[in-house]
């Protein structure tokens, strides 16, 4: 399974391990801290290794578009320029649900607070089955 990464390493190892967690979620092993490294892209990463879907840019979609996603138990990817990465998982009606890699944990906050995170985001990825 997708385990915390130790303080000491690179936060751009929060993006692999959020990668690992959706092919997992999927029943794919896969360390893609190899694949990110020699440049793949997460969504090359991700359509490679997950049959039938289309990988989403989100990008330029509010929080509230992504929630479908996730009411689907379809996690949504979320990462800043630093490689800074976390899972939405889950959300009730005023907050949302994080998985976060760095500290292992998972927890929420409010949607208030996601949003202008998610405003800010780099990248925002989920995919759709076909």
């Amino acid at each position: 399974k997708g385990t915390a990464i130790n303080e000491d390493e690179d936060v751009s190892a929060s993006l692999a391990v959020c990668l690992n967690v959706i092919l997992e979620l999927n029943d794919k092993a896969l360390d893609t801290r190899r694949d990110l490294s020699r440049g793949d892209t997460p969504e090359d990463i991700l359509s490679i290794n997950l049959e039938n879907v289309t990988i989403l840019d989100l990008s330029s979609c509010s929080l509230e578009a992504s929630l479908y996603f996730i009411e689907k138990d379809i996690p949504v990817l979320v990462w800043d320029e630093d490689d800074n990465a976390v899972l939405l998982i889950g959300y009730n009606d005023t907050e949302v649900v994080v998985m976060n890699p760095v500290s292992g944990e998972v927890y929420k906050i409010s949607r208030e607070a996601e949003e202008k995170y998610f405003d800010g985001a780099h990248k925002i990825i989920t995919y759709a089955k076909r």
